[in-house]
């Protein structure tokens, strides 16, 4: 296989199906891209800070006070074939931190992170490695890989995503949560892609189901079943403007007997997250995800604005969210040539909890509040300072999910992340 070619395609893949850079800006990539043509290898990474604070509603009897928190990811990939070894061979590394203190779930009455970066990989603060992929490109249509990845970037968007630190803040508009219960946040697995003009067309891949952020892995391999996921990115040319239109479906064979804390989205109890035993435990459990997004406009850089929607169906037997819409608008600020590397957002999100008996009753008796239907919205606009350094302004606005009467009011979050990159 041509070298160039081996490495277009499998970056391409990178991208998509091991769930990684999607955040980097069109000039980053290609940075990147040539990094790695050049010299067999890149790294880059990210520290982002935030300053959250609650000012209006929330929880009453706590201080609205300014919280400082943060995240630290670094990453790498390498061209083994640059160091001798086969061609359209990669190898790809992630580590990750966090630091700070975060909101409390019982002053917002969040059950989803308005800062999402900031409470991964895991609850302590330790460096844990979350991607160790190898990914071989057999033909410029098809590639396989197989390691230990993420699976925040699974649900990929153009405006809605970014992995928390580059877009939106809050984990609701930037992945689809109707996926959380089925699907761990980083484990071992393999799959493989087809691709369609270099662009993944199509993604299969087998996962354990146990998270495993902290551990290898292997002690718990498949000990408890099997997550398999199929998801379909169909590219579009709607009235003349790219665009995507994305397909998720995933099953999992895991036994739920309880649902334990996670830190993409918590059940709490006084702020503290609790494991809710299920009544009626069940083997397997299944969730579809619907995303797209549709540019408005864009210049011949790639830079734009467009529309953004999610749709997740979940089974709520076992998933206290059976349904989950969001909606928005996003992109670069093209209003002012001086300011194009701006980026901003509106988004809109619901979630309509189970209305399953046995499991409300279930949750409500681990959190001595239950479980309601909840909804969110939040603005940010970023400001681009200079190549490696961006400052964003954020707003949200929380209907909570938690049936107390603290939160008969929504709960107003405002705050400004600061992401630095390496």
């Amino acid at each position: 296989m041509n070298h160039c070619l081996s490495l277009r395609i499998t970056w391409k893949v990178c991208l998509a199906c091991l769930l990684v850079t999607s955040t980097a800006q069109a000039g980053e990539l290609a940075e990147t891209y040539e990094a790695m043509q050049e010299n067999g290898y890149s790294f880059t990474g990210n520290v982002t800070q935030f300053g959250f604070g609650v000012v209006g509603g929330g929880n009453d009897s706590l201080p609205d006070s300014l919280l400082y928190s943060g995240h630290g990811d670094y990453l790498l990939n390498v061209d083994a074939s640059k160091f001798g070894l086969q061609d359209g061979l990669f190898f790809r590394l992630r580590a990750e931190h966090r630091f700070g203190e975060q909101l409390d779930p019982a002053n917002t009455g969040s059950v989803m992170p308005p800062t999402i970066a900031s409470h991964l990989p895991a609850e302590t603060e330790n460096l844990y490695i979350t991607n160790l992929v190898v990914t071989q490109a057999l033909s410029e249509n098809f590639a396989l890989f197989m390691g230990k990845f993420d699976t925040l970037d699974g649900d990929r968007n153009d405006f809605a995503h970014g992995r928390g630190v580059s877009q939106f803040s809050n984990l609701a508009l930037v992945t689809n949560p109707a996926a959380i219960v089925g699907s761990p946040y980083s484990s071992l697995g393999a799959g493989f892609a087809i691709l369609h003009d270099y662009e993944p067309l199509f993604v299969f891949t087998i996962m354990n189901p146990t998270d495993t952020t902290r551990t290898s892995g292997f002690d718990e391999l498949f000990n408890n079943g099997a997550l398999l996921t199929a998801g379909l990115r169909v590219p579009t040319n709607f009235f003349g403007k790219r665009g995507h239109q994305s397909f998720t479906a995933l099953y999992s064979t895991q036994y739920f007997s309880e649902l334990v804390p996670d830190p993409r989205a918590t059940i709490s109890k006084s702020g503290k997250p609790v494991t809710v035993t299920l009544t009626n435990k069940q083997e397997g459990t299944y969730a579809f995800l619907y995303n797209f997004d549709q540019y408005l406009y864009s210049d011949r850089q790639g830079r734009g604005f467009g529309l953004f929607g999610r749709v997740g169906v979940g089974d709520q037997s076992v998933n206290p969210l059976r349904l989950f819409l969001s909606a928005g608008i996003g992109g670069h600020n093209m209003l002012s040539r001086s300011r194009r590397n701006d980026s901003f957002g509106a988004g809109y999100y619901y979630l309509d909890a189970t209305k399953d008996a046995s499991l409300l009753t279930d949750i409500a008796t681990a959190t001595s509040e239950g479980l309601r239907d909840g909804q969110g919205l939040e603005l940010y606009y970023n400001f681009n300072i200079c190549s490696f350094m961006d400052l964003t302004f954020d707003y949200q606005l929380i209907g909570s999910a938690s049936d107390s009467s603290y939160f008969e009011d929504p709960t107003s979050i405002l705050g400004a992340r600061l992401n630095i990159r390496l």
